[in-house]
């Protein structure tokens, strides 16, 4: 890859620190975005996914958890300067923060990488909550609306293992009270991974808008209910 070349290319300047830093966090974001643009090809509707969409999704997802890695491995220093960083350079840190999340909730990846992602994404909005000005501050907001989106996605998941939990009870007690069930009367249960069983559902990876930041920023903020904070 091109990029990777150029970051090569920089990576002495990029390791002394300073003006190094924020060139390190374009050459994540870019590398992201190009990556990104290759999800466009993958069908939702199929069902199945070829070995090379399944690397692309994954490269994807962890060219993204890198660009949140590059703003929690900050020095205290370096963390704190963040805050005078434009709005729309934590826009952008938002949007990869929220591309994680969406993945996490209609994909649902089973790499082994993503295994914390969501508590990435978690310390992410304690920094950005942090170093918010005000709490009227769009990085405040930004902040906010990643926490509300995580803990939709943590109760929706806590009522499905709840759900799972109390199904399994009760077959099992259906099971244990009519013994003379022949195998062939039940209903054949068909097994999906769960990439698979994400990628036929909302088929979010269609949807351009989640690759676009001016559309899903729109979004993001109206769906924002307490904007206006005193």
């Amino acid at each position: 890859m091109e990029i990777q070349a150029w970051c090569n290319k920089w990576n002495a300047f990029i390791a002394r620190g300073g003006f190094g830093l924020g060139l390190d966090f374009h050459f994540r974001y870019a590398r992201f975005c190009i990556t990104s643009y290759t999800l466009r090809f993958v069908q939702g509707s199929t069902g199945n996914l070829s070995g090379s969409e399944r690397e692309s999704v994954k490269h994807c997802v962890q060219y993204a958890l890198e660009i949140l890695d590059w703003a929690l491995h900050l020095s205290p220093v370096s963390k704190d300067a963040l805050r005078y960083m434009s709005d729309f350079g934590f826009v952008m840190i938002a949007f990869v923060a929220l591309f994680v999340v969406q993945v996490h909730q209609h994909v649902k990846p089973v790499y082994a990488e993503l295994k914390d992602a969501l508590n990435r994404v978690d310390a992410l909005s304690e920094l950005m909550a942090d170093l918010a000005v005000s709490p009227n501050h769009c990085t405040a907001q930004l902040a906010r609306s990643l926490k509300r989106r995580l803990s939709q996605i943590r109760q929706h998941e806590r009522r499905e293992c709840q759900g799972r939990s109390a199904q399994n009870c009760t077959m099992e007690s259906h099971l244990n009270s009519d013994p003379q069930m022949q195998e062939s009367d039940a209903e054949p249960v068909i097994h999906l991974t769960r990439v698979e069983e994400g990628m036929v559902s909302d088929g979010f990876p269609n949807d351009p808008s989640h690759w676009d930041p001016t559309a899903w920023l729109t979004e993001f903020l109206n769906d924002t209910t307490d904007w206006n904070v005193p």
